[in-house]
Parts: C-alpha cells; structure tokens; sequence
C-alpha cells in the first residue's frame, strides 16, 4: 500500500499549492485511516482559506488564494466521492 511519506498537514498543505495532486489511483492505495485524516486536514485548511482576508486591490494575491480554495475544494470534492463509492465514512 502506498502511504503519504511525513505529515499528512504537509501533504495537505502541498495539495493546497498545487505541487501534490489527488486522483483515484492515489486514494486506491492509501490506507483508510490515511485517507480519513488526509480529508479532515483538508477541510480544516479549507477553512483557514476561507477566513483569510485578501486586498481585493491585489490581483495576484486574490487570484493566488482563489487557486489555493480552488484545489483544495477539488481534493475534498474526490475524496468524498471515493468515500461513498467505497462506503466509508468521512
């Protein structure tokens, strides 16, 4: 089985910058307790993304917060997915 080498808040926080991507064939080889804990960081990321006040007057700022709410939501997005396909509860 594949793991995700270190912290899963890293892996998270990787997802969120784009340099980690989630797919299918990913989550196929997680463990589930992995995939579980990899979902609740995401979602408490996710948050912290959403709190966060952005200069609407910086473009780059906003568009770079928007790409990082933007994968993050896409990773939650297909975990839950593969969760109810594999009846597992997130």
């Amino acid at each position: 089985m594949a793991r995700i080498q270190g912290s899963i808040s890293k892996a998270a926080k990787d997802i969120m910058h784009g340099y980690l991507t989630v797919n299918v064939q990913m989550l196929k080889r997680m463990p589930l307790g992995q995939i579980k804990s990899l979902y609740m960081e995401l979602r408490k990321n996710l948050a912290v993304l959403r709190s966060q006040i952005v200069d609407q007057t910086d473009g780059e700022a906003v568009r770079e917060k928007n790409l990082s709410m933007s994968r993050t939501h896409a990773a939650v997005r297909l975990i839950k997915i593969f969760g109810r396909q594999k009846k597992m509860a997130l």
